[in-house]
């Protein structure tokens, strides 16, 4: 899901840049043409390496809750507490309880966006797609065709990227480029 989505938004003309512990992932993301460093984002050496410069947002997209609430208390500080996002907490099979709501950062997309439900509808043939709104392809007219079926994530518009949270749906105007999960 991180690496489709970071490819969209690169195809938008936002900067992108992917951290990941799994190497494969780095590898794969690299081939894609995407900028993607292999290491542990609360490590005081990827801390040090990792170049912010005109990244404006902190998306935490990994299945692990405590890791994307973490990341997202580290980097509040960088990119204030309206910057950093992570997917919605999903209790553990085991029992577990979610974090703190205070804890997390601003909640990516929808309550059920869920790691295990994007990764299964990407599994299931959901693409993540860009559609640019006009004065006559409106976004009521964007979320009447998608129906249920699209989950709008992101939009681009005049190089500003405004996200999709739990709290704030997206409201985008023509011009303005949507970022969504279809399918």
């Amino acid at each position: 899901f991180a690496r489709a989505l970071a490819a969209a938004l690169q195809r938008a003309g936002v900067l992108v840049r992917l951290v990941d512990t799994n190497r494969s992932n780095v590898m794969q993301a690299r081939l894609d043409g995407l900028d993607a460093v292999a290491g542990n984002i609360l490590s005081q050496q990827v801390e040090n390496d990792l170049d912010l410069a005109g990244l404006g947002r902190l998306l935490a997209l990994t299945e692990n809750d405590e890791a994307n609430a973490l990341a997202c208390r580290h980097f509040a500080e960088e990119f204030g507490s309206a910057g950093v996002y992570q997917l919605p907490p999903q209790l553990s099979p085991r029992g577990g309880q979610a974090p703190s709501e205070a804890r997390l950062g601003r909640l990516l997309f929808g309550a059920d966006a869920v790691p295990a439900a994007l990764a299964e509808r990407l599994e299931n043939g959901a693409v993540i797609k860009a559609t640019t709104l006009t004065d006559k392809y409106t976004w009521e007219d964007f979320q009447r065709q998608g129906g249920e079926q699209t989950l709008p994530l992101l939009a681009v518009r005049a190089g500003r990227l405004t996200v999709a949270t739990a709290e704030r749906p997206l409201k985008p105007a023509a011009g303005s480029t949507v970022i969504a999960l279809s399918g």
